[in-house]
């Protein structure tokens, strides 16, 4: 009786023992690689934006962290002053973002509505996401362009009267 308990004792610690390794391993293993955008990062830390584009290309096909190589690509087209490609390329960063509005939504909305105001776009898109029943980051996004939209009426309206 007490060589039956003993075993059901080991067989339970080296069941659990195993169960570990493998999630640790799983865990390990699910992890998603970051290495072209980490490189894609550096270039744009360097004013290097043709190079950023290039790796921020390859972390998409690679299948790295999509909404950070989305993100990163559209730094980089900012920084090369295509604001419309950015635009693109921050819209695709919000659609894989997660079910909840994370620092990194709110962070990209921000670049988000900076690129559509130097293309003089925002009025339009404000109008429409106020119609819409938007998402958070979508309204929060509106609240920004907003804010952009009465700030840039007012310098007008103040530069008109000198």
């Amino acid at each position: 009786m007490e060589q039956i308990n003993m075993r059901k004792y080991t067989m339970r610690k080296s069941s659990a023992a195993l169960l570990a390794v493998l999630l640790a391993g799983c865990l390990v293993a699910c992890g998603k690689k970051t290495t072209n955008t980490d490189a894609g990062m550096e270039a744009i830390s360097a004013q290097n934006y043709e190079q950023a584009r290039t790796c921020f290309d390859k972390a998409i096909l690679e299948g790295e962290d999509l909404q950070l190589a989305y993100r990163g690509q559209g730094l980089a087209y900012m920084g090369q002053t295509d604001y419309e490609s950015a635009i693109e390329s921050f819209d695709r960063a919000l659609q894989n973002g997660g079910m909840f509005v994370s620092d990194r939504e709110v962070d990209i909305n921000y670049y988000l509505a900076t690129a559509q105001y130097k293309t003089d776009n925002c009025q339009m898109r404000s109008r429409r996401l106020m119609r819409s029943q938007a998402c958070v980051r979508d309204r929060i996004w509106s609240i920004i362009c907003v804010a952009a939209l009465k700030w840039k009426t007012e310098t007008m309206t103040e530069q008109s009267r000198i």
